[in-house]
């Protein structure tokens, strides 16, 4: 789900902008997932204040699209995925009262008209081999017109292309997006970075998923389990991508993670 971008509570603070000139035409848009790819990262705990203050940021940096629901898409909120802190209309309903640049039905009938026949090709990248702004300049290059960002990185496993470093590299490379460089990184440092329960970050575990090819929302729940049952939380998620589990799966960690305990125990009795 996109929301449109905000109005009230005060803006960050911004460094002088390196972007190019706001008249200028826009080459690349650039899509801000923190608040639902990100929602991962904070076992979907978002609280309205914190959504409001996070499209404030995004909009007054010029952020035209803005990811705002569950992390697993707009009804994912169950016990396979976890449930939302907070409703995730609400959430929405919170994120669109903080948009400035117009009425929601007339941006829909907007993006109907431009890509209602055909639509642009789009890129969301990931950061577990950090690949993620690499291939997105690479997907540019190969015809992509839209890419996916999250303020820090925020996201399941090592989180997603930052959007305030997709603004800075698409700007040092003269890809004009319309996005104000100093405006995003004040929006990651200031809004979204004080609120992070953890920081995605790309160790053994995060690695192991981008390598064994794993779902990046399998991490938290592998976490969990890896401290339930004592076993390590990449070995879980590496049989997990050998078993091929997809999204949606998650249930099936726990049984990954009795296995792996069940084999140790039998293999330190045998030692005996």
């Amino acid at each position: 789900m996109t929301t449109p971008t905000p109005s009230a509570a005060s803006a960050p603070s911004t460094t002088p902008s390196t972007t190019s000139a706001p008249s200028a035409p826009r080459h690349l848009r650039i899509t801000d997932t923190t608040l639902r790819d990100g929602s991962h990262a904070m076992a979907h705990q978002f609280t309205e204040e914190q959504v409001r203050a996070t499209v404030h940021a995004l909009d007054a940096a010029g952020v035209e699209v803005i990811e705002v629901t569950h992390g697993d898409g707009l009804g994912g909120s169950s016990f396979n995925y976890g449930f939302s802190r907070v409703d995730e209309i609400a959430l929405i309903a919170a994120g669109v009262q903080e948009a400035t640049h117009g009425d929601a039905q007339e941006r829909i009938q907007a993006m109907y008209a431009e890509i209602g026949h055909q639509a642009e090709i789009g890129f969301h990248g990931h950061q577990n081999l950090s690949l993620g702004v690499a291939n997105s300049v690479l997907a540019y290059q190969h015809g992509a017109r839209q890419v996916d960002g999250a303020l820090c990185a925020l996201g399941a496993g090592a989180g997603n292309s930052p959007t305030e470093v997709l603004a800075a590299t698409f700007d040092h490379l003269g890809v004009p997006t319309g996005v104000d460089v100093g405006g995003v990184l004040a929006a990651a440092e200031e809004v979204v970075r004080p609120f992070l329960p953890r920081w995605p970050k790309m160790d053994r575990s995060a690695i192991v998923q981008g390598w064994a090819g794993v779902y990046s929302s399998f991490l938290l729940h592998a976490e969990r389990a890896a401290e339930r049952y004592g076993v390590p939380a990449h070995e879980i998620l590496q049989r997990a991508g050998e078993l091929g589990y997809v999204g949606g799966q998650e249930d099936m960690i726990i049984d990954i993670a009795v296995r792996l305990a069940t084999e140790r125990d039998l293999a330190a009795a045998g030692a005996r």
